[in-house]
């Protein structure tokens, strides 16, 4: 077994033990099928959730830039307000590079009461020891609100 192999091994243990607090985070992939091709809507739209496992370690994202001001209150130059970025550390076991760069595919976070949260993948980055990705940072954005 490979250092990197071993050390993914770990980290989804870690992951296991420390997954989310109060939300269970799925990937959900959007598919489109049939409709019109000119106006490119399609007829069919189904969502597909899957559970992610190990689960990722998540954060309410960029509160350190934000400089002691009340996140909720700080909007960034995009217009999207801090509060609702997060930055969540995924297993490359759980998501592949491929998954991380569709479009179609979303981050769902679903809590014991039933509320759902949509996010859009806005950004990843390997965290990869000697040429092998160990697990992803990713960045994310909600879209339900």
């Amino acid at each position: 077994m490979s250092r990197a192999t071993a050390l993914i091994k770990r980290i989804d243990q870690i992951m296991n033990q420390f997954g989310p607090p109060g939300s269970t985070v799925y990937k959900r992939v959007i598919t489109r099928t049939g409709g019109d091709s000119l106006t490119g809507r399609p007829a069919t739209i189904t969502n597909t959730d899957t559970l992610l496992a190990p689960q990722p370690v998540y954060a309410r994202g960029m509160r350190r830039q934000v400089g002691g001001a009340d996140a909720q209150d700080v909007d960034n130059s995009s217009g999207v307000r801090i509060a609702q970025r997060y930055e969540l550390t995924v297993s490359v076991n759980a998501m592949s590079m491929t998954d991380l760069e569709n479009p179609d595919v979303l981050i769902l976070l679903k809590d014991d009461l039933g509320n759902q949260d949509l996010y859009r993948i806005d950004d990843f980055e390997p965290i990869a020891m000697q040429g092998t990705n160990i697990s992803w940072l990713v960045y994310i954005t909600n879209i339900t609100r």
